[in-house]
């Protein structure tokens, strides 16, 4: 065997050991994960087979793609004080835009429902209105998979949102609503791309200011 061959050989060597140590780092997340979500799955059983509670389970449609429960109790907790909460997911472990809401009384759901439905949530209007139905699973399979999925780093990461485009893709968004040549005027200015938030800004200042949005 020549130098050459010795130092290939090495180097495969090497990187099997390390492709060993991944792998068995990668069991060791698993075994984690699995026994955490082992840990939750009597809470499963139990509250898949609840009915709602009196009137106090909330509907929320049309949420950010990544928001999470606790981005969703934030939003929903200035109606009541809030005992459950959570974000549902399809079989594959992505969000499905739905959130599940319990609050402590009656009185405070339905206060959430007269004060947050057509709210903004990272300059998204969000649907809320009584939940009907049993209560979702919490320890369902997309949840256990999206759960799975961010051991592994490939859950999807939430986009930090700025607070004041948030608010100006809001303005942009209710402008348009008000008559059709109002859209006319955003898409005569946006160009290709129609959705505000997919502009920085400036840009969505500039709008502001030349059309004196409200």
């Amino acid at each position: 065997m020549d130098g050459k061959e010795l130092e290939d050989t090495c180097l495969a060597r090497k990187e099997a050991q390390r492709r060993a140590c991944d792998l068995e780092a990668d069991r060791g997340r698993v075994k984690k994960a699995a026994q955490i979500l082992d840990d939750k799955c009597y809470v499963a059983s139990a509250m898949a087979n609840q009915v709602p509670d009196d009137g106090r389970c909330i509907y929320v449609g049309g949420l950010p793609k990544h928001a999470e429960w606790q981005e969703l109790k934030d939003h929903m907790k200035t109606a009541g004080e809030i005992e459950y909460c959570d974000v549902l997911y399809n079989d594959w472990g992505q969000p499905r835009g739905i959130g599940f809401v319990r609050y402590k009384t009656e009185a405070e759901a339905q206060q959430a429902i007269a004060s947050l439905d057509g709210s903004s949530m990272e300059g998204k209007a969000v649907q809320v209105s009584a939940w009907t139905g049993r209560p979702p699973n919490p320890n369902s399979p997309g949840k256990m998979m999206y759960q799975m999925m961010a051991w592994y780093g490939g859950a999807q990461k939430r986009l930090k949102v700025d607070p004041e485009k948030a608010t100006l893709v809001d303005r942009v968004k209710n402008f348009q609503k008000t008559g059709q040549d109002k859209k006319e005027l955003w898409y005569a200015f946006c160009g290709e791309v129609k959705d505000p938030a997919r502009h920085d800004i400036d840009k969505l200042k500039e709008f502001v200011a030349l059309h004196s949005v409200p």
